[in-house]
């Protein structure tokens, strides 16, 4: 997919095609290269399917984040 990006943050480490429809993502936590990652891929890329691949400790960060309308959402509320 990016393996040979002259950028880190979307090297073949973190980024993945599985199959030809999904992309996996990886990600840390709300960090800002995860968050560009993400962002990238989905914005230039346009994945039939996205997954994310996560720390089991940062699912509940991530939970909370979908539960929340705001954004960026507020940090440190649960």
């Amino acid at each position: 997919m990016t393996e040979n990006s002259p950028d880190p943050r979307l090297s073949g480490e973190f980024l993945r095609r599985p199959t030809s429809d999904v992309t996996l993502v990886g990600v840390v936590h709300d960090h800002p290269a995860s968050i560009y990652r993400v962002q990238h891929v989905v914005t230039d890329r346009d994945p039939d399917v996205l997954a994310l691949e996560l720390p089991p400790t940062a699912l509940p960060l991530f939970e909370t984040y979908a539960q929340d309308d705001r954004t960026p959402p507020v940090f440190g509320e649960r």
